[in-house]
């Protein structure tokens, strides 16, 4: 039973996808618009981020353009870990 299990469980894990489901488009407008509030942050699902780029305006505004280079180049990840590419 437990063979059975851990088969399915590694099975099913193949077929998880590898990408976020939210929009790149999206996650970059929100960026560019409003990254220096963390919006982007809030709707890639990285609430910490979110809340650390609105007290800090940004990161003092070099996080918001490294994270508009990273959601251009596919390179950001949302809140579960999954690149947000599409």
């Amino acid at each position: 039973m437990d063979e059975y299990l851990d088969n399915k469980r590694e099975t099913e894990s193949r077929f998880q996808p590898n990408y976020s489901k939210k929009s790149k488009k999206v996650a970059l407008v929100l960026c560019i618009l409003f990254g220096w509030l963390g919006v982007h942050n809030f709707y890639a699902g990285n609430t910490g981020y979110g809340f650390l780029y609105l007290f800090t305006f940004g990161a003092c505004g070099i996080g918001w353009i490294l994270d508009i280079y990273l959601i251009a180049k596919g390179l950001y990840k949302d809140g579960k870990g999954l690149l947000i590419m599409y």
